[in-house]
């Protein structure tokens, strides 16, 4: 039960720092139509396409050779959707953010 509370709290803590990153980089003028937007990205990238590409059981889950590489596979591909969805923030903290300038 702690851990549940420990990960849903890093996981909102991530979410809230990349919604203020993205509420002042993009141009969508509402913060409930970007919230929803961002959810519905992380989803896809998170939950989504790791259980279309792995199912819970694969069939060569008792295969020692194969392990590695699929765990491998497994988090390259985590990887490059991360970076493809624009989740992550590429120059933070940048000198261009409206929080970061100085007027």
């Amino acid at each position: 039960m702690i851990a549940v509370f420990i990960y849903g709290t890093a996981l909102g803590g991530i979410f809230g720092l990349t919604f203020a990153y993205a509420y002042g980089c993009t141009g969508v003028t509402s913060p409930r139509t970007l919230s929803a937007l961002m959810a519905a990205i992380s989803f896809v990238t998170i939950v989504l396409v790791p259980t279309l590409k792995y199912p819970a059981n694969p069939p060569s889950v008792g295969n020692p050779g194969i392990i590695g590489m699929r765990t491998a596979a497994f988090f390259l591909m985590l990887a490059f959707f991360h970076r493809g969805n624009g989740l992550s923030a590429p120059d933070w903290p940048s000198s261009q953010h409206p929080l970061w300038s100085v007027e």
